[in-house]
């Protein structure tokens, strides 16, 4: 688009932000709790994989890709 400036692309993407209420910073209080719920996660999901066979923890990882690929 050459009668686009990269200063009015970057004002219109500005300009959308606020629109839509994104916050490019947050709180450290916000990253805390979400840091510590995935944390939580993480270490409930390595001690159910313990729990499993080999097998069945590959068989585990193969259908996660899958849903997640």
């Amino acid at each position: 688009m050459p009668d686009v400036t990269n200063n009015e692309i970057n004002k219109l993407e500005q300009v959308f932000l606020e629109f839509i209420d994104y916050k490019l910073v947050i709180k450290g209080a916000e990253y805390a709790k979400y840091y510590f719920i995935m944390r939580t996660l993480a270490d409930s999901i390595k001690k159910d994989n313990k729990k499993l066979s080999p097998f069945e923890n590959e068989a585990r990882s193969k259908k996660n890709k899958e849903e997640w690929g």
